[in-house]
């Protein structure tokens, strides 16, 4: 999950605060995504009945 969160905060102008647990309750990710918005990549990413995000400006918030 760090990896995919490190590369959006890269190519876009977000960044992310989550605790780390997250990374457990998500469990490993793999993908492959081309010209999709950073809404669209979160809802395939986090599991929708373990973890919600929010977007204020150019923070995301990731919850359990």
């Amino acid at each position: 999950m760090n990896v995919v969160l490190n590369e959006i905060t890269q190519q876009t102008e977000y960044q992310f605060f989550y605790n780390d647990q997250i990374n457990r309750i998500a469990g490993p990710i793999t993908v492959n995504i081309n010209k999709a918005s950073v809404s669209q990549v979160l809802e395939m990413i986090l599991p929708n009945d373990k973890l919600e995000y929010s977007i204020s400006n150019n923070q995301i918030t990731i919850i359990p």
